[in-house]
């Protein structure tokens, strides 16, 4: 009996040490195997899409980002045709292809591990997409972008005829014919759409305020401070804020088509583009 004892123990270890190996042995798939360094502020897109095409016959896999930051651009991205609800129209936006930074296509039981890592995105792209996958983690990474769709301009001085904004620190523009342009990467605002954001009473609404600011001359006090010469009745809040976006939804933030059990960990979403 104590020897039957024995067998069974030794069988069960043994069963218990192979299905825990089975766990360990799982492929791990390093982006930085195919070039993509952190913290180099190179464009990294390439070798992360090479390292999700090696995941694809490798049921089960973990893509590991090291810790740190990785740039990703719209040059050498995937480009795929996608018709997504609540997007332009085909007047305004003909075309459905989408330049998308990360395609998560075809794979089974994968695991994109970020370990912290920041994906920060560039111009006009779709961060993710989860294309015809099945249980398929994105886990402990965040999603940025250098230059948001975005703009901000906040009223820091009103006064009849004389109006002084300050930008966001993340809001590009430049100044022609005495106009403000909003420009991003590879973009500018060509079909503005505003909202505000009135301190006094925590009230978000539509505003024509920018229709009035862009056919207003302005000066460039310092960088990142304007002032606009506007009608004198244009009195708006002071401390109000004006968000500022191009119209036309050519990008999307992130895309989950013909997958299931798609699972989200741990994300850390700074920015998602409706442009």
């Amino acid at each position: 009996m104590e020897k039957l004892r024995t067998a069974v123990l030794s069988v069960t270890l043994s069963l218990s040490a192979a299905l825990c190996a089975g766990a360990e042995q799982r492929d791990t798939v390093r982006v930085s195997d195919f070039g993509a360094e952190a913290d180099s502020y190179t464009n990294a897109v390439e070798a992360i899409r090479k390292a999700i095409d090696a995941c694809r016959n490798k049921p089960g896999a973990v893509l590991s980002f090291e810790p740190g930051r990785y740039d990703i651009w719209p040059e050498g991205a995937v480009r795929k045709e996608i018709y997504i609800s609540n997007t332009s129209s085909e007047v305004e936006c003909p075309s459905k292809v989408k330049t998308i930074g990360l395609h998560l296509y075809g794979l089974e039981g994968v695991t994109i591990e970020g370990n912290g890592a920041t994906l920060m995105m560039h111009g006009s792209i779709t961060p993710i997409a989860v294309d015809s996958c099945v249980d398929v983690t994105l886990s402990d990474f965040s999603v940025d972008f250098e230059r948001p769709g975005g703009s901000e301009l906040t009223y820091a001085g009103v006064t009849p005829g004389k109006i002084i904004v300050n930008t966001h620190r993340d809001t590009r523009y430049d100044i022609k014919g005495r106009r403000l342009r909003l420009i991003g990467e590879g973009w500018s605002t060509e079909i503005p759409h505003c909202i505000k954001y009135t301190p006094s009473d925590r009230h978000f609404q539509y505003s024509h305020d920018w229709g009035v600011l862009s056919q207003c001359d302005v000066e460039e006090l310092s960088p990142g401070r304007l002032q606009f010469t506007v009608p004198e009745d244009f009195l708006p809040e002071e401390g109000a804020t004006l968000t500022i976006r191009d119209i036309i939804r050519r990008e999307v933030g992130m895309l989950n088509i013909h997958s299931r059990n798609t699972r989200l960990e741990n994300l850390n979403v700074r920015y998602m583009p409706v442009y």
